[in-house]
């Protein structure tokens, strides 16, 4: 489905015409896949998998700029419930300073504010010209001197998101793209949240998403989430091969945002371990983690003194291990 939005002038005098397509849309597919080709995989294997109509329960808009038919500048936002995610954004090097972009941005902001949108993020370089031109339109870094940006129509969003409420251990799907990297973002909890995806303390998790999509559709790794009565994403575990040790040795990541700290054991239950054996790293201040840990069998075996950096501390981080 392609909507127009409006018409504006660029700064050379050309009518823009400023749209919103919504897969699947057989005009637009090939037109926009091929304007995005440069993103290369795995980015470009959502963008098809939308236009075939295969993600019906995830909310994907390009936000574009024509030109006689041609599109000049694009933004994807990927959305689910009040959440999203802001990427793709590009214009025809043909067409750059022509404003292009600032138009069709103003627009997308104003039909995601209208829509009853509650919170968008992106992933820019800190203090480029984008993350200020990003910046003009309210959203802020994550946490400082970050190019990962939040924007919330309402200043206590994480707070209403995250309220504590009944949970489930769900599988990943395609709709957990935006709502899993709200977690990503989240303030609160353990700083080490998984060693896997390299994941310490805030982070954007976009493309981390999709490369664990992919790890777990070729069935090399088991992944739960943690969902919200209220439709947050609150939690997540993963347990794979950990290659370190040639895969003789599982990993397990654990994290949950610590209004839902009492919840763990509901991940835990949720994975089929394996035979053999299974370590958990956790920081040595994690309580709720690492007694979630011994309530499941795991015990520890070492204790790293100073092993992580966060900001000007070091971290004690604890080793716990099961036997499969």
């Amino acid at each position: 489905m392609y909507v127009t939005l409006s018409n504006k002038p660029l700064k050379t005098g050309e009518m823009m015409e400023i749209g919103v397509v919504i897969p699947p849309d057989e005009r637009f597919a090939d037109r926009i896949i091929s304007f995005l080709k440069h993103k290369g995989q795995p980015w470009e294997g959502h963008i098809r998998e939308a236009f075939a109509g295969r993600i019906p329960e995830l909310e994907t808009r390009f936000y574009v700029g024509c030109l006689d038919a041609n599109v000049i500048a694009n933004i994807m936002t990927v959305e689910y419930g009040q959440t999203g995610i802001l990427g793709h954004v590009f214009t025809a090097p043909q067409h750059r300073r022509k404003g292009a972009c600032k138009l069709v941005m103003a627009q997308q902001m104003a039909d995601f504010k209208k829509r009853g949108g509650g919170q968008l993020l992106l992933a820019t370089d800190y203090d480029s010209p984008a993350y200020w031109i990003y910046h003009s339109y309210g959203f802020r870094s994550v946490f400082p001197q970050a190019g990962f940006m939040r924007y919330a129509t309402e200043d206590d969003f994480e707070a209403r998101y995250f309220a504590p409420a009944p949970t489930r251990a769900v599988d990943v799907t395609w709709k957990d793209w935006p709502r899993w990297n709200v977690l990503g973002a989240c303030s609160g909890g353990d700083y080490l949240r998984s060693i896997a995806l390299d994941w310490w303390g805030m982070r954007n998790l976009e493309g981390g998403f999709l490369e664990t999509r992919l790890r777990i559709q070729e069935a090399r790794i088991q992944v739960k989430l943690l969902e919200s009565q209220k439709g947050s994403i609150v939690g997540f575990a993963s347990l794979q091969p950990d290659f370190r040790w040639n895969g003789h040795t599982h990993l397990l990541d654990l994290f949950v945002h610590p209004s839902f700290s009492n919840r763990l054991a509901q991940l835990l239950d949720a994975l089929s371990f394996p035979k053999s054996k299974t370590q958990c790293y956790a920081e040595s201040t994690s309580q709720a983690k690492v007694q979630a840990l011994l309530a499941a069998g795991f015990r520890q075996e070492a204790l790293f003194k100073g092993q992580v950096r966060k900001g000007s501390a070091a971290l004690d981080v604890l080793v716990f291990a099961r036997a499969g």
